[in-house]
């Protein structure tokens, strides 16, 4: 029999993946076949205890969220974890597997009521231990009580089995851009607010140093390769693993954490030591030399090129050559403050105009416009095609646009508000569309209103 790797481990497994393709509900085609695994982990020695979420079914926050009280909603979502752990039971059993059921929430008929001692003795005599209820609270999430569980059994591992291939920067359902992590620390998943687990799990298993495997559930032989002794690479990589980390070509071994080493990351050309450059005041302190060598260089063409674009431009290469990190405004929480202070420069132009004046403004404002909307919605029919997008999403984002920044920003959190179920939701969106708006906000108002739009006024008007 091979020596299992890890003599105790706790796998956590997401209701969404428990769907399958189903999206709700539970599909026994997903089921099965990780439940084959876990005998196997189970036959070479291996403890082995549980701990489900109840998404498939129902999520306290997302289905709950305005339309019922928050604690009631969160006990519905421990019920639907309870669905889960009996399934879960059901077939192992099925297999041949011994297993117990513990709640957090007293259910005698159904399950053992959750002890720590007996769980562990459970284990200790070859029992999978399935933990159902979370821990037993509302405001708690599976995550947190896979890491207590974890944890309160002195597990080895967390074996985090997830309905993606991986920790992402955002979710890469939504945003097709989401950059994959090759390395993390815990500190990197806190700073970052990646969606790893939630920050409660993520600090609980960080204090407890309790390693952390990502992977896939789309493959259940990943729970048997990371419990089992694995190939002599594998063993070298956990002995030399110290951070998160991804592996594999084909995102089969994802991610393995310790949490005591932070993650070794390639220094760029301008970055500063963390220590200094995280820090608000030095952040600050460059936003403010961009912006005021984009005004200098722009005085130098004498205004040819709008200092906000020019800013786009440096802001830009500050982040790749490391001078700025990603994030900036909203790390020093600044975002506010200065898209007031654009947009006090913008409507600054106007303290000069008069009624008179804006009355006689009025027909040629009214032509380009309806001009540019009839020019945007032909250009986002033509241009949808080849840039693989709904025809119907290219003239909405091209017309939004031509309302310029701050309008852009405003318009995107508001449908980033309007479209998101959670903070993470909410933040995947706000990555994917905020860069876009704002690039296409500056390029139409800039490009379009000073040079399309003066030339147009001077051929017809």
């Amino acid at each position: 029999m091979d020596t299992p790797k890890y003599k105790r481990v706790l796998i956590k497994i997401s209701g969404e993946a428990l769907a399958g393709d189903k999206k709700f509900g539970l599909n026994f085609d997903v089921i099965g076949p990780v439940c084959d695994v876990i005998k196997k982990c189970v036959d070479i020695g291996t403890q082995v205890g549980v701990v489900v979420g109840g998404g498939n079914f129902w999520r306290g926050v997302k289905d709950g969220g305005g339309k019922m009280e928050r604690t009631r909603a969160d006990y519905m979502g421990m019920l639907a974890t309870t669905i889960n752990s009996l399934a879960l039971q059901d077939a192992l059993e099925q297999r041949g597997v011994d297993v117990r059921v513990q709640t957090a929430i007293e259910m005698r008929q159904i399950a053992e009521p959750y002890i720590r001692n007996k769980a562990t003795r459970h284990l200790e005599k070859g029992r999978v231990v399935i933990f159902g209820c979370g821990i037993g609270s509302p405001y708690f999430s599976t995550d947190t009580a896979a890491a207590l569980r974890a944890a309160e059994i002195n597990a080895d591992i967390i074996l985090l089995a997830k309905n993606i291939d991986g920790v992402y920067d955002s979710d890469p359902a939504i945003n097709p851009e989401a950059k994959k992590y090759d390395a993390l620390s815990y500190m990197d998943v806190l700073k970052e607010r990646l969606a790893v687990m939630d920050t409660t799990a993520t600090s609980l298993s960080m204090d407890n140093s309790i390693p952390v495997l990502v992977f896939a559930l789309k493959d259940p032989e990943n729970i048997r390769k990371w419990a089992d002794n694995g190939s002599e690479e594998n063993r070298d990589r956990r002995l030399a693993g110290k951070t998160i980390r991804s592996a594999g070509p084909n995102g089969d071994d994802l991610v393995i954490a310790a949490a005591a080493v932070p993650a070794v990351k390639s220094r760029k050309l301008l970055q500063l030591p963390a220590v200094i450059d995280n820090r608000v005041p030095v952040l600050l302190l460059k936003v403010g030399l961009i912006s005021s060598l984009a005004t200098f260089l722009s005085a130098r063409v004498g205004g040819a090129v709008h200092p906000f674009v020019i800013s786009i431009i440096l802001g830009w290469a500050a982040v790749e050559t490391g001078f700025l990190p990603k994030g900036t405004l909203e790390h020093t929480e600044s975002a506010g403050i200065i898209t007031f202070l654009a947009a006090c420069v913008l409507f600054g132009n106007y303290v000069g105009v008069t009624p008179h004046m804006f009355i006689s403004y009025i027909r040629p404002i009214i032509v380009v416009m309806v001009l540019g909307m009839f020019g945007t919605i032909i250009t986002g029919l033509l241009l949808s095609r080849f840039i693989n997008m709904p025809a119907s999403l290219a003239i909405a984002l091209g017309l939004t646009c031509t309302f310029g920044f701050p309008n852009t920003m405003i318009l995107t959190n508001d449908v980033c508000d309007a479209l998101a179920g959670n903070e993470q939701e909410h933040q995947a969106l706000y990555n994917v569309l905020m860069p876009k708006m704002l690039v296409a906000g500056f390029v139409t108002v800039t490009i379009t209103s000073v040079f399309i739009g003066s030339f147009v006024l001077k051929v017809f008007f």
